[in-house]
């Protein structure tokens, strides 16, 4: 019960903070560029009744989006983490390799990607995947410090195989530069020549945007 008024809580000032707004989201996998649970292409309140009505451990433990899909961080686990992940995607998906958001994938998307890679950007502090640091990578990541049982596989930022001070000052100076991280795009948390030979094949061979 505990647990459930927590993500309760949780759900309330996360929306607040949101406005409900589009994110800018992201990844290979279309279940984490866009964690849209119901499949109705957008997260809304009808994915966050699905995540809560769903709490508790993935059947068997094991973290399968097939079976699973309100498990938004593969944990095998389906808690307060993953509401917050969730709001971090809130709004329509996003189509695919669109980085920008202006509704076309182009060769000015892949030049968003060169020119953070110049930039030398670093995106492993984008732990909900949402394309930008937020304060919902704060709260996750300081929930997992804290030794959650829901903690997220995620939180280790400087993948150093342990979560220390150390990962929690490193979000939190991405966040107080509100750190974009469109450009990462593969889901490692680095912005590199993966990310753009990803976007150029969606740019080359995928239809266009709905």
């Amino acid at each position: 019960m505990r647990n459930r008024t927590a993500m309760k809580i949780t759900l309330s000032a996360v929306a607040l903070s949101l406005s409900l707004s589009t994110a800018q989201a992201r990844d290979i996998d279309d279940e984490i560029w866009c964690p849209d649970i119901t499949e109705d292409g957008k997260i809304d309140f009808d994915d966050v009744r699905r995540l809560t009505l769903a709490e508790g451990p993935c059947p068997g433990g094991v973290a399968d989006p097939e079976v699973c899909p309100e498990d938004v961080n593969h944990n095998g686990f389906v808690g307060r983490l993953d509401l917050v992940s969730l709001l971090g995607h809130w709004g329509p998906c996003r189509c695919k390799g669109d980085l920008n958001g202006d509704g076309f994938r182009t060769q000015d998307d892949i030049t968003l990607i060169q020119q953070a890679i110049a930039e030398g950007l670093e995106c492993g502090v984008d732990i909900d995947h949402s394309g930008e640091v937020r304060p919902m990578d704060y709260e996750i990541e300081i929930v997992s410090w804290t030794s959650d049982p829901d903690s997220d596989p995620r939180s280790d930022v400087n993948g150093s195989g342990t979560l220390t001070a150390l990962d929690v000052l490193e979000v939190f100076t991405a966040l107080s530069e509100s750190r974009d991280c469109r450009a990462e795009v593969t889901g490692d948390g680095l912005v590199n020549q993966d990310d753009i030979e990803f976007v150029t094949r969606l740019v080359e061979l995928a239809p266009p945007c709905p």
